[in-house]
């Protein structure tokens, strides 16, 4: 299944956002930033769709890490066909594309966290699970759940937007999806924490809902802070490090790192846990 999400279905799904061009005839592009708006869109579309037909079928043969694996990877190669920050501002030689670069981040968040949501709940079908609206979010009896959601989504964006920022140093095509991964892990990481320390466990829709604050924050950091002198920052090369990982990076990159981080902290702490009870 990995084999044809990345050398199948993924190539084959994102075949027209590769045929969306700029108003140059170009190809610094976007899910919304593009000659007519709507072929980029209707690009976009079918990769999500081709993602979410392919994790649905990995969450009833396999698991969920896997099955977000198969999606990740298929909406990686959406963003993949799309242009870079630096390539989008130096043909549109303006700031007008980072206001709809922060609306795709969003977008793209809401339709990969559809995803883990179908994900999870077919895997939860499958091992005969009750399926409760809460645990697709935090799973466990955990008290006061919305203020523990609050705070884990809160510590999951930060801990993502610090690693993208870290890891999005250069303009490099793909850079973006393998920062959007790190920080994903990252993010998985933080938000188990906080979970586990209230008695619950993190999931996929927590991890990927969290990394929304970077997604909108890059762009919108970029147009506040460097909106009138954007060209010239862009061909400096000192374009805020947060603004290259765009919208379907950070969805690639939140199904692909979520499930990772999420395991090795879960490994982590219950082996301490273990470890302090074997002690005591």
């Amino acid at each position: 299944m990995l084999l044809i999400a990345f050398a199948v279905v993924g190539p084959l799904a994102s075949l027209p956002l590769n045929a969306v061009r700029d108003v140059d005839g170009g190809h610094a592009i976007s899910m919304f930033v593009n000659a007519g708006v709507f072929p980029g869109v209707i690009g976009a579309a079918c990769v999500f769709a081709a993602a979410l037909a392919l994790g649905a079928i990995g969450a009833f043969l396999f698991s969920t890490g896997w099955a977000c694996a198969y999606s990740g990877i298929v909406i990686a190669w959406g963003a993949y066909r799309c242009g870079t920050l630096e390539e989008i501002i130096r043909q549109a030689r303006s700031d007008a594309p980072l206001t709809m670069l922060a609306s795709e981040g969003l977008t793209a968040i809401l339709f990969a966290g559809l995803i883990a949501g179908v994900i999870q709940r077919i895997s939860a079908k499958r091992q005969g699970l009750a399926v409760m609206p809460g645990s697709l979010i935090i799973q466990g009896d955990v008290p006061k759940l919305k203020t523990v959601t609050q705070i884990a989504l809160a510590a999951g964006g930060v801990a993502a937007g610090v690693v993208a920022y870290l890891a999005a140093v250069t303009d490099f095509k793909g850079q973006g999806i393998f920062a959007a991964f790190f920080a994903a892990i990252i993010a998985g990481v933080a938000t188990q924490i906080v979970a586990k320390s209230k008695g619950g466990q993190a999931t996929v829709v927590l991890v990927v809902a969290s990394v929304v604050i970077p997604a909108i924050l890059g762009p919108a950091a970029a147009k506040i802070l460097q909106g009138s002198t954007i060209v010239e920052t862009v061909f400096a090369g000192r374009v805020i490090p947060l603004a290259r990982v765009m919208g379907l990076d950070w969805a690639a990159g939140a199904l692909l790192g979520a499930p990772v981080g999420l395991g090795w902290a879960g490994a982590m702490i219950d082996s301490r846990a273990e470890e302090q009870a074997q002690s005591a």
